[in-house]
């Protein structure tokens, strides 16, 4: 027996690098947003046929303290996993969503679930949420979840 395609998509951010070009996601946040973009690529067909695939690019500003100034607007972990979503093409398949407040794991779905991300979807083993990130990550994501 297969397991159901997620056609909603919570992906994790992994940090932001500000250099002399401006900010860039690390190489982590780059593999989670190429993770992302194959999945759906490789369930294309469901995505189609589902009723309202979505996928939600979580973080904001992680390495720096509460009161340190963040990077400017736009250029958040998921601003910049959203826009790479959107240039490869993702938005023909899912509605792309962007939570940019998050500092932590925990803040990614508190602010994910307050900010409406989620809302109208029901998530069970038939209809599961997917989940993605680093399988180092993904222990957190479930404890905090549950």
């Amino acid at each position: 027996m297969t397991s159901p395609t997620a056609t909603v998509l919570l992906v994790f951010g992994c940090g932001v690098v500000a250099d002399g070009h401006g900010h860039r996601l690390t190489a982590e946040g780059e593999a989670r947003t190429r993770a992302a973009l194959g999945y759906v690529t490789a369930h294309a067909a469901e995505f189609r046929r589902a009723a309202r695939p979505r996928v939600v690019f979580t973080g904001g500003w992680p390495l720096g303290t509460p009161d340190a100034a963040g990077p400017p607007a736009g250029c958040r972990e998921a601003d910049l996993m959203l826009a790479r979503a959107r240039a490869a093409g993702l938005d023909r398949y899912a509605d792309l969503h962007a939570e940019t407040r998050s500092r932590t794991t925990l803040q990614n779905l508190v602010h994910t679930v307050e900010d409406g991300l989620l809302a109208g979807h029901e998530f069970d083993p038939a209809r599961p949420l997917g989940l993605v990130s680093h399988p180092w990550h993904l222990p957190r994501i479930r404890f905090l979840a549950g």
